[in-house]
């Protein structure tokens, strides 16, 4: 499952869950953007909850130079916070800011690791 719904990413998951928790979905790409969760009503934190903790998720950062498979909470949350610091310190990150009036964003991968999934011969 492919989301980008510009911060209503909280919504999405959360009308999805049956799908995660009936292992119709392995895994979901989604991006990550913290201004665009507080603009749709939600935080950063509301949005890995529901990725790690209610739906048991292992998400990835598919940011080469700062990569990320933690498997505590906290370590998301300290990732994610380390992200905004280095944002707030520096509105160059090339590849990822096309204007800092957005913020910045990262795309995540997550895979529920909870069923073995057999590949189809």
């Amino acid at each position: 499952m492919k989301i980008d719904a510009q911060g209503h990413e909280v919504d999405i998951m959360r009308g999805a869950r049956n799908l995660y928790n009936d292992y119709v979905v392995r895994m979901v790409g989604l991006e990550f953007w913290p201004k665009g969760l507080n603009m749709a009503g939600h935080t950063s934190r509301d949005l890995v909850q529901i990725l790690t903790t209610e739906l048991k998720l292992f998400c990835f950062d598919l940011d080469f130079s700062s990569p990320l498979h933690p498997e505590e909470f906290s370590e998301y949350e300290e990732h994610f916070q380390q992200r905004e610091n280095d944002f707030q310190k520096s509105s160059t990150m090339k590849h990822k800011i096309f204007k800092p009036r957005y913020g910045w964003f990262v795309e995540l991968v997550c895979m529920n690791t909870n069923k073995v999934y057999r590949l189809a011969h």
